[in-house]
């Protein structure tokens, strides 16, 4: 009998465990729902809000191939057209987005009712773009000749990733970002010194991963490094166009100054940390 009890116990436990996480789940979608309500009162059409949703929570690659999968299979509908194969590439012009008018308790209140990472990635987009931070192209700018661009797509066992930008990794990159660039052929450029890839390794990845309807890998933007310092240009780069933690940047400093130790004090202040002694 005292076992059985013990089972009663536990099995009560068990449901009403179970009863308070189906409640917080209504409750949940409830405040979900009226973010939707809401976002559609300002003028946002929810359809592509929960397409956008969905496609956030999906991985970048399986991603990718259900995308080429689904542009190879409208081709052979005669649903898309291919381009014809003497047709000269031309990489379309980014339109400028203005997100002047967007209100900002509006999106955020849209991060706090999807309470998903996905959710505040994209509306941390928007948000930059419509401050104006310092974007990796900006940066680029400054130090890189925009003249020497070359759109290829060039693939080969001979290229490799430069040893500075190794020691970033993969820390803060959003691959779904890299790969709409690249299929959208907005990518910035890929920075090379000789054939190493001194910025850009990811791009450079998901392009020769890109399959278009031609059979072709996707094309990219690549030129030569034109600056004065890749160690300091690099970081830079990397600082604005990745989201990256603290400790991010601290396994960053620790690889860099292993490969530079006497720029130690110049690393850390170009990842925009504090120098301790």
């Amino acid at each position: 009998m005292a076992e059985e009890s013990v089972a009663q116990d536990q099995l009560r436990a068990f449901i009403e465990r179970i009863e308070r996480m189906e409640e917080e789940k209504s409750a949940i979608a409830g405040d979900i729902k009226e973010i939707y309500s809401e976002a559609k009162g300002n003028g946002f059409d929810t359809k592509v809000i929960r397409e956008i949703v969905r496609l956030r929570k999906q991985d970048a690659s399986d991603r990718m191939e259900h995308e080429a999968i689904l542009d190879l299979y409208m081709g052979a509908l005669g649903m898309v057209a291919a381009p014809p194969e003497d047709e000269p590439y031309q990489p379309p012009m980014r339109a400028a987005v203005d997100l002047s008018d967007v209100d900002a308790d509006l999106v955020k209140a849209f991060i706090e009712g999807n309470k998903t990472e996905a959710g505040r990635k994209i509306i941390k987009r928007a948000l930059d773009a419509a401050n104006g931070p310092v974007t990796r192209a900006q940066t680029m700018a400054d130090t890189v000749a925009g003249d020497g661009v070359e759109w290829v797509r060039r693939h080969s066992d001979d290229i490799k990733r430069h040893k500075y930008s190794g020691a970033f990794s993969d820390f803060g990159q959003d691959h779904y970002v890299i790969a709409d660039d690249i299929s959208g052929a907005k990518s910035e450029p890929v920075v090379m010194i000789g054939d190493e890839i001194l910025d850009g390794w990811a791009r450079y990845l998901c392009a020769s991963r890109t399959v278009g309807l031609d059979g072709q890998t996707a094309f990219y933007p690549v030129m030569q490094y034109d600056g004065t310092d890749p160690l300091i240009d690099c970081i830079k780069w990397n600082v604005a166009g990745r989201m990256m933690s603290d400790a991010d940047k601290s396994r960053v400093a620790q690889a860099l100054i292993k490969i530079e130790p006497k720029r130690k004090a110049d690393i850390i202040a170009a990842l925009e940390m504090e120098l301790v002694s």
